[in-house]
């Protein structure tokens, strides 16, 4: 898979790291051996610069769930050490909701590697995240603290996304990313797809390169 998004010609790879973290993994794999070898199957896949993929700890943060701030910011700091140790070009912190998770992945990231983060946040048709942030406060609190750019993904698909991506836009000071989903996929005999075709996919998508 590695090998056939370089043969397109994505220069960025994000490794197959995005639940790498002690949570997630309890206990059954090292957090660094996992990060190791994610980072070295996106390398031997031929890609110009490898990006330490990080997703959501998949527990809320108090006081709406049971993790504190504080032990978030240490289960992301561990895998953070392990893919710089494993040679990553960049950290891309992605799927988040609460963006007070993302506050510590960002931070645990910044304070603790010399990499590069990227951090973007993943939107519901009515424009908020799960947990009800919007763009503007989204952006807002996210680009102060110290990103190299902002943005989001997955979600409902570009078309629908548009709408968040202009706010960014608008407020952000930093570059924008996106990284949309075909809209949302659908199963059939077991198999997920999609129902956007790649020529309006690419329309869409080119709607916003030309907005910057």
């Amino acid at each position: 898979i590695h090998q056939q998004y370089v043969a397109a010609g994505a220069e960025i790879i994000s490794a197959n790291t995005f639940q790498a973290h002690e949570l997630k993994l309890g206990g059954k794999a090292g957090v660094e051996a996992v990060v190791a070898a994610g980072i070295a199957c996106a390398r031997a896949g031929g890609a110009p610069y490898v990006a330490l993929d990080i997703g959501p700890l998949g527990q809320l943060l108090e006081p709406m769930g049971p993790l504190s701030f504080e032990r978030a910011y240490e289960i992301f700091r561990r895998t953070m050490l392990a893919g710089e140790a494993a040679g990553a070009d960049l950290i891309l912190i992605e799927t988040i909701a609460d963006p007070y998770e993302a506050k510590a992945a960002i931070l645990a990231a910044k304070e603790n590697t010399a990499l590069p983060v990227i951090c973007s946040l993943t939107f519901h048709a009515d424009g908020r995240t799960f947990l009800g942030c919007d763009p503007l406060t989204a952006t807002l609190l996210l680009q102060d603290l110290g990103l190299d750019a902002l943005g989001v993904n997955c979600s409902q698909g570009p078309a629908s996304l548009a709408p968040v991506v202009e706010t960014m836009l608008r407020y952000s000071r930093l570059p924008v990313i996106v990284q949309a989903n075909a809209g949302l996929p659908l199963i059939r005999e077991g198999q997920a797809f999609y129902t956007l075709e790649p020529a309006a996919y690419a329309e869409q998508v080119l709607a916003m390169v030309g907005q910057g």
